[in-house]
């Protein structure tokens, strides 16, 4: 009979104590977790940007390559004849 009244004194008394411990614990490792990944979080941000600009304007010139080619054929071209057949 004692030990079931130790058992409900604990849970009402000490278990909150060990939730906070256990809470407590685990807010300290989750700050020296961000503590230590804050930087390599950083680094790893400020090396992926330029590959990401980088990746972004060859993707938008490969999508406006056509243009690009039939844009340059015409405009040299053009220059071309000016330049050879033109009579006047």
């Amino acid at each position: 009979m004692a030990t079931i009244a130790m058992l409900i004194l604990f849970l009402v008394l000490g278990g909150g104590m060990i939730k906070f411990i256990f809470k407590l614990g685990l807010g300290i490792i989750g700050l020296v977790l961000a503590l230590v990944f804050l930087p390599v979080l950083l680094v790893v941000i400020l090396l992926a940007l330029p590959l990401a600009v980088i990746g972004g304007f060859l993707g938008l010139v490969i999508k406006l390559l056509p243009v690009l080619v039939v844009g340059g054929l015409g405009y040299f071209g053009y220059k071309y004849y000016k330049e050879n057949y033109q009579t006047w």
